[in-house]
């Protein structure tokens, strides 16, 4: 018996101290899980706010009421520097602050009139935070933002705030875009890049009789390489649909009158942008395919003279978003990555000082809209 107590003694020992590394460790339970942080800039100082959630709240169990109000808790800090701010936020948690889970970064203009690379120094060192947070501009107040619930009171987790992607299916006016594409995009010189900006909407939805806001993209704010330099609204880009890469089906109504006589839903067949170089001058010819289906019809009109009508609201809306952008030195259709990538000597002389090349007359319009479907409804 004695010999065998004295091998037991010694392992036990061995099993208790390899336990010791996690005796530093929080328990899930008690600790503050940060999902979205807004900055704000003020007289020197910047504002931290940061959105944290209960996830036993937003886990989709059976012991949760779906549609019960859940809680945002929000902290502020104030410092000097971003970080100072943040740890002013952390001082006052009482629970350590876990910054994985973070999913938003919303800026607010004046942070991007004083130096957006800030931003980057601050969260990218961190190795917590992921450069696959979405990001956001705002003109609205962040801490309104950040306790702004989701139809049917689903968790911010549900909404535009995190979860931008099912908005973008249905409204392809402005791409999401991600920490590691931004810093991506305006690092790149002579590149013009659109953040999207984060607004609320007063009037579109109730709760029975009350009144709900709901999150929205009003526009977007405009970096020329990493300095800002304005915002432009939604209706200003709306000729951008037309030109993304991943263009989603948008619908678009004819003519652009007061009242139009069909709507129609339209998916893009092709693009293609090429350069036209002639001595020092430089234009770009724009050509796109569509393929449309009539949703709506108000009118009994010829197919053929609605495609015609299509096609000109396409380029009207096209033309109308360039001439918002130059008006500002925006490049919002990506015209010098096209340069760049074809001919880089010629960007180079163009693009890679500060000079803006672009005028109303650089661009040449081609649209070709393909009617294939009038719905249940035949055409004549």
């Amino acid at each position: 018996m004695k010999s065998s107590f004295v091998v037991k003694v010694p392992v036990i020992f061995v099993l208790l101290f390899g336990l010791t590394g996690c005796w530093g460790s929080s328990d899930i339970q008690n600790m503050a899980y940060a999902t979205a942080i807004g900055i704000d800039y003020n007289k020197g100082h910047y504002i931290a706010y940061v959105q944290v959630l209960n996830f036993s709240n937003v886990a989709k169990v059976e012991s949760v009421e779906i549609g019960k109000p859940l809680a945002s808790w929000i902290g502020k800090g104030i410092g000097r520097t971003i970080t100072e701010a943040l740890e002013g936020v952390v001082d006052t948690s009482q629970l350590r602050i876990f910054w994985g889970h973070v999913k938003t970064v919303i800026v607010t203009e004046s942070v991007m009139k004083n130096g957006i690379d800030y931003i980057y120094e601050a969260f990218n060192r961190y190795r917590e935070v992921r450069y696959t947070v979405t990001v956001y501009g705002t003109d609205e107040d962040i801490p309104t933002l950040l306790a702004q619930k989701s139809l049917l009171n689903f968790s911010p987790l549900d909404s535009l705030l995190v979860n931008p992607t099912q908005n973008y299916q249905r409204n392809a006016y402005i791409q999401p875009l991600m920490g590691f594409q931004f810093i991506a995009k305006t690092n790149e010189p002579g590149n013009s890049t659109l953040l999207p900006a984060l607004s609320l909407n007063q009037s579109a939805w109730k709760e029975d009789a009350e009144q709900r806001t709901m999150f929205t993209i009003s526009g977007a704010f405009v970096f020329n390489s990493d300095h800002y330099v304005t915002r432009l609204s939604l209706q200003d880009l709306v000729g951008l649909r037309w030109m993304i890469d991943k263009m989603k089906g948008t619908s678009v109504h004819v003519p652009d009158v007061p009242h139009p006589a069909a709507s129609l839903i339209l998916k893009r067949q092709t693009k293609k942008i090429t350069p036209l170089i002639r001595s020092k001058e430089i234009r770009f010819r724009i050509r796109l395919k569509f393929l449309a289906e009539i949703i709506e019809l108000r009118k009994d009109k010829d197919i053929k003279e609605i495609g015609r009508e299509t096609e000109q609201v396409i380029r009207d809306e096209i033309m109308e978003t360039y001439r918002k952008g130059i008006a500002k030195n925006c490049d919002v259709y990506q015209l010098s990555e096209v340069l760049y990538q074809q001919h880089p000597k010629v960007w180079k002389r163009e693009f890679s000082d500060k000079s803006f090349p672009l005028h109303e007359d650089s661009i040449d319009i081609e649209v070709s809209v393909d009617i294939r479907s009038s719905g249940k409804y035949k055409m004549k």
